[in-house]
């Protein structure tokens, strides 16, 4: 997303630098942010710190939409459900660097909000999101989901399957170490299998303007999907939105 004191070394592409090139000499404003670890849709805002303020309350409104799909650990409980488990605040596990550096960003709620260590603490606070099974792969025992958000704490898609007992696949923070290297020995699993595939909003200044995005799923997920015992061509239909089969 963009440079900070917890990124490796290797990272050289930054989304906030790509388009501060773009509509340079003004500021960019990175609003709604994922980790590195996931790929997706993000908001940035351009001109003004009051820009980026607005935008920001605009993602908050109840008619904002948040989708991600993930690859997660096991079956699912139904073809739909909810989860409502309340989660604490997590805190740490972002250099006071890059928080400077982000300059507007509230949290994405799938997974935003840092790569390193983080605790959690404070009073639980509400949360809520909503499961749709996309598909279940038995020989590799993972299903395919798709979550969308009603509220948006910090990894809160992360958190709700791995409270459900379903991590996502790779996820090293709420995950399992043991099943990941098992899925990436297996099936090349590259990374954490979690991508914000569509995000929607008012536009925050143009009365009347819906502002809506859509991400397919990212190549190297790609290739990963491709490579599980069962995987129909539906199935990554149905990951980007484009019904099942």
């Amino acid at each position: 997303m963009h440079r900070n004191a917890d990124l490796d070394a290797s990272a050289t592409t930054f989304v906030q630098s790509q388009v501060e090139a773009l509509v340079a000499p003004a500021p960019v404003f990175i609003v709604s942010r994922l980790d590195r670890a996931t790929s997706g849709a993000v908001a940035l805002a351009v001109g003004s710190a009051a820009t980026a303020a607005a935008l920001q309350a605009a993602l908050a409104a109840p008619s904002t939409v948040k989708e991600y799909v993930a690859l997660v650990v096991g079956p699912t409980p139904a073809a739909e459900w909810v989860n409502d488990h309340p989660l604490r605040d997590m805190v740490g596990g972002r250099s006071s660097g890059s928080r400077r550096r982000r300059r507007g960003g509230g949290g994405g709620g799938g997974g935003g909000g840092g790569t390193g260590s983080a605790t959690k603490g404070g009073t639980p606070r509400a949360a809520s999101t909503a499961f749709t099974t996309l598909a279940y792969l038995p020989d590799a025992d993972v299903s395919l989901v798709a979550a969308r958000l009603a509220t948006g704490r910090r990894h809160q898609v992360r958190r709700h399957l791995a409270n459900a007992r379903m991590p996502i696949a790779g996820d090293t923070t709420h995950g399992k170490g043991a099943v990941n290297r098992a899925l990436r020995d297996a099936y090349g699993l590259p990374r954490m299998f979690l991508h914000a595939r569509a995000l929607a909003f008012d536009h925050p200044t143009e009365g009347g303007v819906r502002v809506a995005a859509a991400v397919p799923l990212a190549a190297d997920l790609v290739a990963c999907l491709e490579r599980l015992p069962g995987w129909e061509p539906w199935m990554l239909a149905a990951v980007n939105g484009e019904g099942g089969g």
